[in-house]
């Protein structure tokens, strides 16, 4: 196992290992899901609690603190970090949700690592069948802060009240893209966003991606 730093840190580790959604063990423990995020970084955590966490995850943590005691040592978190990675959280759990009831689909992919190095601004995550990118709480336009200049055109979505959704034009490459803001929304305003994207994609943008995605559609339709 790597090296970790608070007990809070090593049961996200296991409930990683395990694959364990969040939401899922959120209800294992009789918690909150809020207050999971808590438990992984702050580490405040009472014994009771730590009992339920030992028995669900099926591994002795009260042994880990008896042979290491610095592995209750807090760590403080800002609740705008809890606020980002509950949306990091509801992003992956709501939106292949959201294709599944539309009949699609879905790979999502990291993005940021791939301009990391030079700092380069690039969406979070990338729906790269669909020409449609995400970007952590803000526009991918805000993001970027004019860093492309000319050579990127962004369209605000303000007619239709998803504020959180742009539509941006590459001069690089002549290709369009729809970028959706990820924050915290219910399954029902997550399908409704992705929704209006998918038309907006077939009515206006990106024909040429619709036909991908209508092949999809008729593909599955004869399995």
């Amino acid at each position: 196992m790597k090296n970790l730093s608070t007990i809070g840190e090593m049961i996200n580790d296991e409930v990683a290992r395990q694959q364990i959604k969040k939401v899922d063990f959120a209800k294992m423990i009789n918690c909150e899901r809020a207050n999971v995020y808590n438990i992984f970084k702050r580490n405040n955590i009472d014994i009771e609690l730590l009992k339920r966490i030992s028995k669900v995850l099926n591994h002795n943590y009260f042994e880990d603190l008896a042979k290491n005691m610095d592995l209750a040592r807090p760590v403080e978190i800002s609740d705008e970090e809890i606020n980002r990675l509950q949306s990091i959280d509801n992003f992956h759990e709501a939106v292949p949700k959201a294709f599944e009831k539309l009949g699609i689909d879905v790979t999502i992919v990291q993005g940021t690592k791939l301009g990391v190095e030079k700092d380069i601004p690039l969406p979070d995550y990338i729906l790269s069948d669909f020409n449609i990118t995400f970007t952590l709480g803000k526009t991918y336009e805000e993001k970027c802060n004019g860093f492309w200049g000319d050579l990127v055109h962004f369209t605000d979505h303000l007619d239709n009240g998803l504020t959180n959704m742009v539509c941006y034009y590459s001069q690089n490459n002549g290709i369009q893209f729809l970028n959706i803001a990820i924050v915290y929304m219910t399954e029902e305003e997550w399908y409704d966003t992705i929704r209006f994207a998918l038309n907006e994609i077939e009515t206006l943008y990106l024909p040429n991606t619709w036909n991908h995605i209508k092949k999809l559609r008729d593909d599955k339709a004869k399995i």
